[in-house]
């Protein structure tokens, strides 16, 4: 029976959809182990699970990877393209989640958020003397990387808190009102006080952040990033934040993907980490797991797809 497997959870409005189109749907992180032939794979739904040349192997019908977002470093293109496998992705679906969530990060440090609520829980009342925090409205944010995520970050650092928005995207020419786009990328990490990074990761962004543009930051900023852990050097971060260079960071992504309970990231009063979880409101999880089963549809119904194909 033609079979759709999923490498990790999704919504289930969209597992219903694809039973409900016929398809048999089988889960490869379900603890008996899988419980379906490999054979019968023609397609996958995978969110982070890489996938490389020997993972494909296992599955020689495999047509389409229908990937749950828009991040697709994990996927060995290459071999996909050589076995004639679509890869496609879900511009647009999640960009809400994400762009909300990044401003919850900004927020919550410019407040000391979670280390308030945590000394609360140990000191008392008293830890009110222990804390101050600052208004982000009028501060000048900084977005490296200027896409449908940071598009929606601006409108509402613009139309909610009034700030000054700077945006360095090499592949943009021309900003939106109120948006100053800089050719020198420096300028954000000099002038802003929070910087949000929101590129893909490929070869030319890998640790594109690092030693030199935490050294250009002001001591008082703070840089956030929803997008990949690996466009940062971790080790210039971690030095950066224990010397005081910056302020402190809001991370939902880490280099590597799952950031191990003795990271020294973990365990700093000024660091925010969650895992992975921007893009995760129940909304945006609809949003993408839907457009997900779509894609898989229109491929095999030889139909415009309603996401993007990549190979």
């Amino acid at each position: 029976m033609p079979t759709v497997l999923i490498t990790e959870p999704i919504a289930e409005c969209a597992i219903e959809s694809l039973k409900n189109k016929g398809y048999r749907v089988a889960f490869e992180y379900e603890e008996n182990g899988p419980n379906y032939s490999t054979e019968d794979v023609i397609a996958v739904i995978n969110r982070l699970h890489p996938i490389n040349k020997e993972w494909m192997s296992q599955y020689p019908n495999l047509k389409i990877i229908s990937y749950h977002g828009v991040g697709y470093d994990g996927i060995d293109l290459e071999t996909a393209k050589s076995r004639d496998i679509c890869v496609t992705i879900t511009p647009g679906q999640n960009s809400l989640g994400v762009a909300e969530y990044t401003i919850a990060l900004i927020l919550a440090l410019s407040k000391q958020l979670t280390s308030v609520t945590e000394d609360y829980k140990t000191k008392g009342y008293s830890s009110k003397y222990d804390h101050t925090s600052s208004e982000i409205t009028g501060k000048t944010l900084g977005l490296v990387g200027l896409g449908n995520i940071g598009m929606r970050v601006a409108n509402i650092a613009l139309n909610g808190f009034s700030m000054k928005v700077l945006a360095y995207d090499p592949f943009i020419k021309k900003a939106p009102e109120r948006i100053e786009l800089v050719d020198d990328r420096n300028v954000i990490f000099k002038e802003a006080d929070f910087i949000s990074l929101h590129l893909s990761l490929n070869d030319k962004t890998y640790h594109s952040i690092g030693d030199k543009e935490f050294e250009a930051m002001k001591s008082s900023a703070f840089v956030v990033n929803c997008s990949r852990g690996a466009i940062v050097d971790q080790k210039a971060l971690i030095r950066a934040l224990k010397n005081g260079r910056i302020s402190g960071a809001g991370l939902d992504v880490t280099d590597p993907e799952k950031c191990e309970t003795d990271d020294p990231l973990l365990h700093m009063d000024n660091v925010i980490v969650s895992p992975h979880i921007a893009g995760s409101s129940n909304e945006s999880l609809e949003r993408v797991a839907n457009m997900c089963v779509d894609n898989i549809e229109k491929f095999f119904e030889g139909g415009d797809l309603s996401g993007k194909r990549i190979v």
